[in-house]
């Protein structure tokens, strides 16, 4: 009766979808005032160079998977709060906030069950995942950003086993005078207060520079919830004719209130409440990152970077501990060629990489005052995890709009884990895959692009899990991912994406606890994505997305339990969101949101469900 329900809601809301984009039809087939070629003239194509997917920079029409690219437009209508409520436009992603104000979250795309470890995170190329991956918004500079690339698929043949759950990467805007700067304010519920304020320039000589700082002080919807950050990005460069050197620093302090769980029942009568008085989170978190790119000649480069990441951080548990989370690093370097060749009459693009990365984690629980004279220490690890990947891809042109991608990664993962109380747990252990990767994009037309993949990728064990300890007997876990879409842009105001996927995962760690994690031997997830964007005249705009994900566990036995056949936890099988605003920058932009997300359970075991929902948003803002 309930899933019923469920689709007649679904269907309610593909109706209002319509209903929203019926009364614009005759404006869209009468206009022809000047108010309407400039719209038109604004509309997103699928021109613009994205670089995350391929790393030599490609059009839209050119990349094999199903990209997403949320364009500045886009950002100043919606005017987000943070990172996550532009990302809540992407078809195929889900998201799962965790502590205050989604300080930290958890995310994955297209039926992967979400975790704080999920997708690889990028500020301008650089890593902005806390050094052993977990994902945070309280790392990326708002009031900046150019446009966000999203890849969806299994992104491991140039970005190691951190990109096997896709890559996001944000791209910060770029002075263009010597001198220009801007500044915010934003005042929201929950006594939230943030200012931002931005400065850089570019100078005669090449040198470009840059400086954002932004305070956030916000409580949370839940008792006892807050967030405290300062946040300092700034940036340094050289643009030379034909070497250019870039240094960026980020730092940032944070702490955080971050209530526990609730059982159940109460769970759904109050949700906001917590039984945990005085738990908190204090970390401070830095970046730095450098790249070199030389251009030898107009057919050939070399880029070099090299980054670091550290985090050290405290955390107070009103239930009976201390968390010291100090020594948590790692460095990455990174180089490779890119050539430009014409072989046999065919065009060419030949890439060929190495990447290192070494990741220490330090982590050790203690009782507080009340325990430690009963027990001295719960928790002491150290974990060691070194991997060497050699990568790969050549892209191939051999007729007229046709693209051929082909790839190939080569990763050595040495994992040295040290249980510092239980020391039997210990272990020493090296790994190695190779994850291949071929694809195509033909475009017919600008209104039709063909595209598909298929492509591996793999997962440490580190970067896998979100409990603490590990075992000797999980292996790095492996993703197999076939993809099959089209997209396009029609009349010059709509823009439209299709794709079907179906990912395979292998080893899958799962967590069981809080403290243990154990390995699914096989799970699945198959669905379909759609996302469909009009620039209407006289400054309105509309958008649909939809993903559809079915994910289920295989084979996954534990001594006491089979979880065969059961549905992945926190994946939501229909996600339909659709959004209708006007913008002008002398009045402003209105904009109402409306997004349903369908039941998921929060258990491998499937005992316990989060019913859907419907969230609605409108939302006003000026330009000052």
């Amino acid at each position: 009766m309930k899933k019923f329900y469920r689709k007649r809601i679904i269907g309610v809301l593909r109706v209002i979808a319509f209903i929203i984009l019926l009364p614009f039809s005759p404006i869209i087939l009468s206009a022809e005032n000047e108010d309407y070629k400039k719209d038109e003239e604004l509309s997103f194509q699928l021109d613009e160079v994205i670089v995350t997917a391929t790393k030599t920079g490609r059009k839209e029409t050119e990349i094999i998977s199903n990209v997403a690219v949320i364009t500045e437009e886009e950002i100043e209508k919606y005017q987000p709060s943070d990172v996550t409520d532009l990302l809540r436009h992407v078809p195929g992603l889900t998201l799962e906030g965790f502590g205050s104000h989604k300080a930290v979250f958890g995310a994955s795309f297209r039926g992967v069950k979400p975790t704080i470890r999920g997708i690889l995170v990028m500020l301008d190329g650089y890593e902005m995942n806390v050094p052993s991956n977990p994902i945070s918004v309280l790392n990326i500079p708002l009031n900046n950003i150019k446009r966000i690339e999203v890849i969806k698929t299994p992104a491991s043949v140039l970005y190691g086993p951190t990109g096997v759950g896709g890559v996001i990467n944000i791209i910060t805007k770029k002075p263009t005078t010597a001198l220009e700067g801007n500044g915010s304010i934003l005042y929201g519920s929950f006594d939230r207060i943030e200012p931002a304020i931005y400065s850089g320039g570019l100078l005669d000589n090449g040198i470009m520079y840059g400086i954002n700082y932004r305070y956030i002080d916000t409580n949370g919807f839940r008792d006892n919830g807050f967030t405290r950050s300062h946040l300092i990005t700034s940036r340094l460069e050289y643009i030379g004719d034909n070497v250019n050197f870039e240094i960026l620093v980020n730092v940032n302090e944070f702490d955080a209130g971050t209530p526990g769980g609730l059982p159940i029942n109460e769970y759904k009568d109050r949700p906001e409440r917590t039984f945990q008085k005085d738990t908190r989170f204090d970390q401070l978190f830095l970046s730095i990152g450098t790249k070199l790119e030389w251009s030898i000649d107009e057919n050939s480069l070399v880029r070099l970077k090299t980054s670091y990441r550290d985090a050290d951080g405290t955390s107070f548990e009103d239930f009976g501990f201390i968390g010291d989370w100090d020594h948590l690093n790692t460095g990455t370097a990174e180089a490779n060629y890119q050539l430009n060749i014409n072989l046999f009459g065919i065009k060419n693009t030949f890439l060929a990489g190495f990447e290192y990365r070494n990741l220490h984690e330090g982590v050790k629980l203690t009782p507080d005052d009340f325990w430690i004279q009963s027990v001295s220490s719960l928790t002491k690890l150290n974990i060691d995890e070194d991997t060497w990947g050699f990568y790969l891809q050549d892209e191939i042109s051999p007729i007229k709009n046709l693209l051929i991608n082909l790839g190939v990664r080569y990763d050595i993962i040495s994992t040295d884990y040290k249980d510092r109380v239980l020391l039997s747990n210990s272990f020493d252990k090296t790994q190695n895959k190779l994850s291949p990767r071929v694809g195509f994009t033909y475009s017919i037309s600008p209104s039709f692009n063909v595209f598909g993949n298929y492509t591996e990728g793999i997962r440490s064990i580190v970067s896998s899990r979100q409990a603490l300890e590990l075992r000797e007997n999980l292996d790095i876990e492996k993703v197999e991912n076939y993809e099959l879409g089209i997209r396009g842009s029609l009349f010059g105001f709509v823009n439209y994406s299709i794709a079907g996927f179906y990912i395979i995962s292998k080893d899958k760690v799962i967590d069981t606890s809080p403290f243990e994690i154990q390995r699914a031997d096989r799970a699945k997830s198959k669905g379909t994505e759609m996302s469909i964007n009009m620039n209407l005249p006289y400054g309105f705009y509309t958008n649909l997305d939809y993903t559809y994900q079915h994910a289920k566990f295989e084979r996954f036995k534990t001594k006491t339990n089979s979880f065969d056949g059961n549905r992945v936890p926190l994946v939501p099988e229909n996600i339909i969101g659709t959004s209708i605003g006007w913008h002008k920058e002398r009045y402003g932009n209105i904009d109402l949101s409306i997004r349903y997300v369908d039941d998921k359970y929060i258990d491998s075991a499937n005992d316990f469900k989060i019913d859907d929902y419907t969230v609605v948003d409108l939302k006003y803002t000026k330009k000052i």
